[in-house]
Formats: C-alpha cells, sequence, structure tokens
C-alpha cells in the first residue's frame, strides 16, 4: 500500500541514493530491476499512467518497497490550481503495484479499495516524494 505523498524535502535517512531512469540497466538492484521490467510491461496497456506518470523517475526499490519522485505539472491540476485528487489516488494505486513488483511478483493484482487522505496540496512546479510500501 502506498504510505505517502510527500513534498520532497531529502532523501529519508536509510534510502538508498540510488537513481534511475525509466529504463532497465544492468546496474540496478534486482528489486529495483523488477519493478523497471513491470513498469516497461505496465505502461504501454495503460494510457492513463502514460498520461498522467511520463515523468514519474524510479529512485530505489527493496524488498516491498519503493520510492519516486514527480513533478507536478500542468495535466495534475485541479481547477483551484493544486494537484487533482484523482492524480493523488492514482499515484497511490500505481505505487502500490510497483511495491509489489519489488518482491518479484510476475502479477501485481487488483486494487478494490483504496483509502487517501489529503493533509495538504501541492502546486505545479512541487517535486513529490512517493513512498509505498
Amino acid at each position: 500500500m502506498a504510505r505517502g505523498i510527500d513534498r520532497k524535502q531529502a532523501v529519508r535517512e536509510g534510502d538508498s541514493q540510488e537513481t534511475a531512469p525509466m529504463s532497465t540497466s544492468t546496474d540496478l538492484s534486482p528489486e529495483l530491476s523488477n519493478v523497471h521490467k513491470h513498469w516497461d510491461r505496465m505502461v504501454p496497456n495503460s494510457p492513463i499512467y502514460t498520461f498522467l506518470f511520463s515523468a514519474l523517475a524510479l529512485r530505489s526499490a527493496s524488498h516491498g518497497r519503493v520510492v519516486a519522485n514527480i513533478t507536478v505539472s500542468s495535466p495534475h491540476m485541479n481547477s483551484k490550481g493544486t494537484l487533482h485528487g484523482v492524480v493523488s489516488s492514482a499515484l497511490v494505486d500505481c505505487m502500490g503495484g510497483l511495491a509489489i513488483a519489488s518482491t518479484g511478483a510476475e502479477q501485481t493484482g487488483l486494487s478494490t479499495d483504496i483509502h487517501t487522505t489529503y493533509v495538504g496540496g501541492a502546486k505545479e512546479g512541487d517535486e513529490l516524494e512517493v513512498v509505498s510500501e
């Protein structure tokens, strides 16, 4: 389940400094490699993920945990000029699947219940750190 979407302050203590583009590389940890493989299979079949998350940067992965960053841009905004709730929920859904993929699972399942609590808004240009466990 995705634990949180926070404005990026700094890399959390204990997080790997491993940063990776969205393509697979031989330098990646096994977990991050599994996440990239899953992402590469998933995105071409999901126009909404392509539209909303083309700038998602996978930073690190360990067993059952994925950290990514995304900069809030125009397609992510609501009419009030902040991050649209549907984007937050889609990130929770997407990142939950990627956390499952980090365990080596070939299939990540189907979300049946997603609960999102909003504690603040993000504006265009803000960089979000998304942590899924």
